[in-house]
């Protein structure tokens, strides 16, 4: 079993006085900025502090030494989580459908009419394989990325064609765009829009909820010493009532994206 932070704090009673709280700086984790920024965790019944990650395998990593109590994070990592046997689960999905494979807007018309075998074309045009840089292994954007390709006919371990490359962080995907390091990325917002904005030809080709509707992207983990305490249903009404904030204030929400996230 493991070790929750949590517990360290929780005393004779019980209790939970000290809750950890893992998250991303990443729009999928809105509902994190926005508690702390507009002081929703006063009305919980601990001390709620916040340890920052780049990726969900580093979060998942974390879980499993018993440094996090909860997890703001994608559903991959929380699937390997329970899967590893760790006693949490599931407790709130943070949003649906944030990511979209953007890809040179060159590439666009080739794909759409020649599909797999425009990978091909690209390398021979350019004389290297098609870069695709996104989060490590085994997190949301890279599944999304590898499951997208398959699907389209290409196994990315096999292919000559295609190259996929680890980068840590929504901020360093975006540099490995504007500095052209990479041709295409499995990512989540601000990066599309900032790319638009900034008129770069790297450009959507495909959205989430074109490859797989619905998809809980990104969602709230529990320890099951947490989730079985009051304190899980006091984080998740907090929760809530950040999801429904950022619905009503967009420009208080943008706000604290930019002093949370750092990018617009």
């Amino acid at each position: 079993t493991v070790g929750v932070a949590g517990c360290l704090g929780g005393g004779g009673g019980g209790g939970l006085n000290e809750v950890t709280v893992a998250h991303m700086p990443i729009y999928p984790d809105l509902q994190w900025y926005v508690m702390e920024g507009e002081g929703y965790f006063a009305e919980i019944d601990a001390d709620i502090t916040g340890e920052e990650f780049t990726d969900g395998p580093a979060i998942v990593q974390a879980f499993g030494g018993g440094e996090i109590d909860i997890a703001m994070f994608g559903i991959v990592p929380a699937m390997i989580v329970i899967d590893r046997g760790i006693p949490a689960q599931v407790t709130a999905a943070n949003i649906r459908e944030p990511m979209g494979i953007m890809a040179e807007s060159s590439f666009h018309e080739t794909f759409e009419s020649e599909g797999a075998d425009a990978f091909a074309t690209w390398r021979e045009e350019q004389g290297r394989p098609f870069r695709f840089g996104t989060f490590p292994q085994g997190s949301v954007p890279d599944v999304l990325l590898r499951y997208w390709l398959q699907e389209v006919g290409v196994d990315p371990e096999a292919s000559d064609a295609v190259e996929v490359i680890e980068i840590n962080g929504a901020s360093a995907v975006w540099q490995a765009i504007a500095n052209d390091e990479i041709d295409g990325t499995s990512i989540m917002e601000p990066v599309p829009t900032i790319a638009e904005a900034e008129g770069s030809s790297v450009t959507m080709l495909r959205t989430a909820a074109e490859i797989l509707p619905g998809q809980p992207a990104a969602v709230t983990l529990m320890s099951d010493e947490v989730r079985e305490s009051p304190i899980a249903a006091q984080f998740l009404e907090q929760h809530l009532r950040a999801t429904e904030f950022i619905g009503e204030s967009p420009d208080a929400t943008a706000q604290h994206v930019e002093e949370g996230i750092g990018m617009p």
